[in-house]
């Protein structure tokens, strides 16, 4: 029993904690999953670094419902709001807890520089002097997406996928993994949106395997 409850918490944990999903450079498909030929390694990229970041995350003022299988927060949707240049600020509500995370677009990365569970959301946000000034507190997404490549505890383990969900199809998605006790934690990611997937594979004490995950079914503004 003690090893069920452990197993409960870490799922819930994952689906509040691990962020979502992400921005883009405008162009005339703003969801697709057309985006920069980088991922597959078939063409050099002809953007700037830093325009290449924003592409994974959706654009300013998107609100994206995530449907869910396998544990009731799975199922969550996030607003997505844009204050600075290069800077996006996401509320994920899985209907029992809103996050908020601000995250910082860098030439090769995107940081976290914040994140903390609100009450509503409310969009009165640090000024860009303050969060130029605030420290990254972890990677949520760093250069290259080739296969193999690390960053804090996550590997890239796919590239060049293609992927459907209940919204549509993409194409150029990749993966990256994060391994913990008894469980691995997936995120999957197409240039123009951004995050569309999450899984969580868990082993329990009885040697059955669960499966959490939470998949892109719609997106509005």
């Amino acid at each position: 029993m003690r090893k069920v409850n452990l197993f409960i918490v870490v799922l819930a944990l994952f689906f509040v904690f691990t962020g979502c999903t992400q921005g883009q450079k405008t162009n005339e498909n703003p969801a697709g999953g057309q985006g920069n030929k980088e991922l597959s390694g078939k063409e050099e990229s002809t953007v700037e670094p830093i325009e290449f970041m924003r592409e994974y995350f959706p654009p300013d003022g998107s609100k994206l419902f995530f449907k869910g299988e396998g544990n009731e927060f799975a199922e969550y949707h996030i607003e997505v709001t844009q204050p600075h240049k290069n800077y996006f600020v996401i509320f994920e509500d899985n209907g029992g807890t809103i996050i908020r995370k601000i995250f910082r677009v860098e030439k090769d990365r995107i940081d976290i520089i914040d994140s903390n569970i609100i009450g509503i959301v409310e969009k009165n946000f640090p000024s860009l002097q303050e969060m130029d000034s605030m420290k990254a507190s972890s990677i949520y997404l760093q250069k290259p997406f080739t296969l193999g490549s690390k960053f804090d505890d996550w590997t890239v383990v796919e590239t060049d996928l293609t992927i459907e969900t209940p919204y549509q199809t993409y194409d150029n998605v990749f993966v990256i993994e994060e391994k913990v006790e008894n469980a691995v934690n997936r995120k999957y990611f197409s240039p123009g949106i951004g995050e569309i997937k999450r899984e969580a594979v868990m082993v329990t004490g009885d040697g059955d395997t669960v499966t959490v995950t939470s998949t892109l079914e719609s997106l509005g503004e």
